[in-house]
């Protein structure tokens, strides 16, 4: 079973420009949230035009006008290896846009890897255990957003 999907190449020009602006508001775990799991926007995000603007063509990619979940962004330190864990809800599909990257940071669910490159829109099953890693020595980054799953359809008894 495939945990992770490669659904399009997006630009990341725009946002990883503003990105290097805003180092300083990432809190002390690398976590940079701009849309809580409450659904509430930080200002942050809101003034955010190129950030809104990859994500409506990610939306775009993927042929999804579903409302948003979570968005953070996750600084990725040298040497980092973030801890196994699963998402309990099956609400939401996690995307994932490596903004910053290199060729040894590594995404890993179960006895699958993939290595992140930049812009790539990549469905991850979050369901499973999974983490990252950078094995590198410079910091990287990576966008992760909720899009909502459309309602399962009535299945009359058979």
């Amino acid at each position: 079973m495939q945990h992770f999907r490669f659904l399009g190449q997006l630009p990341t020009f725009d946002v990883v420009a503003r990105l290097h602006k805003h180092s300083v508001d990432f809190d002390a775990d690398g976590m940079l949230v701009l849309r809580n799991a409450e659904g509430v926007e930080l200002p942050l995000f809101q003034q955010w035009k190129s950030l809104k603007r990859l994500l409506r063509t990610a939306c775009a990619t993927i042929k999804s006008a579903a409302a948003f979940g979570e968005i953070l962004v996750d600084r990725l330190d040298p040497g980092v290896v973030t801890d196994w864990s699963r998402d309990a809800s099956s609400d939401f599909y996690t995307l994932c846009v490596p903004l910053v990257t290199n060729p040894q940071v590594q995404m890993f669910a179960r006895n699958e890897s993939i290595i992140l490159v930049q812009g790539a829109l990549i469905g991850h099953d979050t369901l499973v255990q999974h983490c990252h890693a950078n094995w590198s020595t410079d910091p990287a980054y990576v966008l992760f957003f909720q899009v909502e799953k459309p309602p399962q359809a009535d299945v009359p008894d058979v």
